[in-house]
């Protein structure tokens, strides 16, 4: 069986996964743990090893993350080796700095009276996620995993610039890795485009030979 863990972005929720889990396989498993409440990487990993027990799974498991979530599957992939067969990662982000941890503080502030979604996160929560990441750097350790054996799959929406800059950074290392640039979508077009995101989940695990 397939199992996906789902990783969200900072400023998402894991509600943002719902429509895209209603458009997979019926048969295929998903987790979509909540991490905004995880104060450090090792926490995180330990959130998403929590929500697989409920499964039992057996098969190695897929990874799709979306930017600053990317940096939990990395982490996740590199303490249970062997346990994870491929990551899919869209817009990646693999480091955050006291400079993202800043900016996301000032942007809580310009927007504390936005109105509430259903799939984002409060702003205290985006800022309290991204503090838990702060000081991680992924990129080599994601190398060091790909080219150890783990399939690697890139997409970013072109309108994304740094998740395009990061997703060509690693393509530029990692020739033979897949990478799509999805034209005229934003770092968070899981939320809003949720069909064509599914498709390319989707291509990802066909590739994979994954049924």
């Amino acid at each position: 069986m397939t199992t996906l863990v789902m990783l969200h972005d900072t400023r998402q929720l894991p509600e943002v996964w719902r429509n895209i889990a209603d458009y997979v396989p019926v048969q295929w498993g998903v987790v979509a743990p909540e991490l905004h409440d995880c104060e450090s990487i090792e926490a995180m990993v330990e959130m998403i090893e929590r929500d697989l027990a409920p499964l039992d799974v057996v098969d190695p498991l897929l990874f799709v993350a979306v930017g600053a979530g990317v940096i939990p599957a990395v982490a996740y992939c590199a303490a249970h080796p062997g346990k994870v067969k491929a990551i899919m990662l869209s817009g990646p982000k693999l480091a955050v700095t006291r400079g993202d941890v800043r900016g996301e503080k000032l942007h809580a502030a310009l927007h504390r009276s936005a109105r509430e979604s259903l799939v984002r996160a409060k702003s205290a929560d985006a800022v309290r996620f991204l503090e838990a990441l702060a000081g991680e750097d992924m990129y080599d350790q994601l190398l060091e995993l790909v080219r150890g054996g783990l399939g690697l799959w890139l997409v970013a929406g072109d309108k994304d610039k740094d998740g395009t800059r990061e997703a060509e950074r690693l393509h530029a290392a990692l020739p033979d890795v897949t990478y799509f640039p999805i034209r005229g979508a934003e770092a968070d077009w899981n939320e809003y485009a949720s069909g064509v995101f599914t498709a390319n989940i989707m291509e990802f695990v066909e590739g994979l030979g994954e049924k």
